[in-house]
């Protein structure tokens, strides 16, 4: 079994296609939440779930499971994938002005207290 720095069982495939496959399957089921980045695109894509303490990640075919033992090292690997991926964004506005509002994710909904 491999394990990664959190202390978490790491689970790798190799599934090509695109991260579409993925969004329609994971997003609103058994407390699957997409985890958006500034590196979404059709070949990467990374999700969350806080119920099952997991994390899952595409990136161009590879997959990348992450399965934790307990809330501390579920959050530790939320916390890592915070420091490491940049936030994306949900929608950008422009007003009549021409000032851009960008929205992002909250990504504290993603840790288990």
């Amino acid at each position: 079994m491999e394990t990664n720095k959190q202390g978490n069982e790491v689970i790798r495939e190799f599934c090509p296609g695109d991260r579409y496959r993925y969004d329609m399957k994971l997003v609103g089921r058994e407390g699957w939440k997409q985890y958006d980045t500034d590196q979404d695109a059709h070949y990467f894509g990374c999700w969350v779930n806080p119920d099952k303490m997991m994390t899952f990640c595409y990136c161009e075919g590879d997959v990348t499971i992450i399965r934790c033992k307990d809330k501390e090292h579920y959050n530790a690997e939320i916390q890592s994938m915070n420091e490491f991926y940049d936030a994306g964004f949900v929608a950008k506005t422009i007003d009549m002005d021409g000032n851009m509002t960008v929205f992002q994710q909250n990504r504290s909904e993603f840790s288990i207290n």
